[in-house]
């Protein structure tokens, strides 16, 4: 597990493509797609936002329960590789009791051009629904990180 190094750590050159990123709210319009409310019991929508790299999901915020206007303003808690070529998407979804529905995304080559560092992108989702994200330079870690893959 790693863990943020402390102050007195410099960073070392790092690879172009790797940032920290800080998810920080979005913005759901009234209805969702199709015009439908978002619960049938007339409810808010329960969203969460994932960030996925070339297929991978790399991260997953945590639900906010009845709200079209969710409040995360979380660093994720480690550096992101994302090259300038990667298919790199956001997405948005509505939890539900039973299933998840997708209440929006952005895909790109790349990260979205109005992703410059340390400044709030508004990003503009297709189903009309913002999420405000916060592309840095890359924080120091500490710790050792395994990655493995299992097949049949």
């Amino acid at each position: 597990m790693a863990h943020p190094a402390p102050p007195s750590v410099q960073p070392q050159a790092q690879p172009s493509g790797l940032w920290s990123f800080r998810f920080v709210a979005a913005e759901l319009p009234e209805l969702k797609g199709g015009g439908l409310p978002w619960d049938s019991d007339g409810t808010g929508p329960d969203p969460y936002v994932r960030l996925v790299v070339n297929g991978r999901k790399v991260w997953e915020s945590p639900v906010q329960k009845d709200t079209r206007n969710p409040q995360w303003n979380v660093t994720l808690p480690r550096s992101v590789y994302v090259p300038s070529g990667a298919d790199f998407r956001i997405e948005l979804w509505d939890d539900d009791a039973a299933t998840s529905d997708p209440a929006g995304s952005i895909r790109r080559s790349g990260l979205p051009e109005t992703a410059l560092p340390d400044a709030p992108a508004r990003l503009t989702l297709d189903n009309r629904a913002v999420v405000s994200v916060v592309v840095s330079e890359p924080r120091p870690y500490k710790g050792v990180g395994i990655e493995f893959e299992q097949r049949s």
